[in-house]
Order: C-alpha cells, then structure tokens, then sequence
C-alpha cells in the first residue's frame, strides 16, 4: 500500500533538504576552486614580475565568474524552495 502524503512528508522533507545541501556544498566548492586559481594565477603574474593591469584584469574576471556561479546555484535554490513550496 501507498503511504499517505503525510506519513511521506518527513522523507519528502529530508530529499529536498539533502538537495538544498548538495546545492550549496557545489557552489561554495565552485566558488572555493576559482578562488585558488585565481590566487595561483596572480602569485605566478608576480613572480614573473607581472603588471598591475594584468592582475586586477584576473581578479575582475575571477569575481564575474565567481558572480556567475553563486547565481546560477542561487537560482536553482530558488527554483528548488519555490517547488517545494507548492
């Protein structure tokens, strides 16, 4: 037999928790690797006694990207709550 919407609930909760979870583990570990990078990157720019130009052009893209990664993750926490919530 089927089990009732209410006796489900608890389960249902715990999958939408267990996947809000994995939502914001992913972002921040996205987020946490373009930010090594970005460091590798400009530690390398100075020790090749890179410009100062060269290095804020990296550190303007590394925060688009890391920009474009909280919100996209932001958006399918969004959509994710807004599902739920129906």
């Amino acid at each position: 037999m089927r089990a009732s919407r209410r006796e489900d609930l608890p389960n249902l909760q715990a999958a939408h928790d267990r996947d809000k979870k994995a939502l914001e583990t992913q972002r921040d570990a996205d987020i946490a690797a373009i930010s090594r990078e970005v460091e590798q990157e400009l530690a390398r720019i100075e020790a090749d006694g890179g410009k100062a130009a060269e290095k804020r052009k990296l550190r303007e893209n590394a925060e688009r990207q890391m920009a474009s990664a909280r919100k996209r993750a932001d958006r399918e926490i969004e959509h994710l709550e807004k599902v739920w919530d129906r």
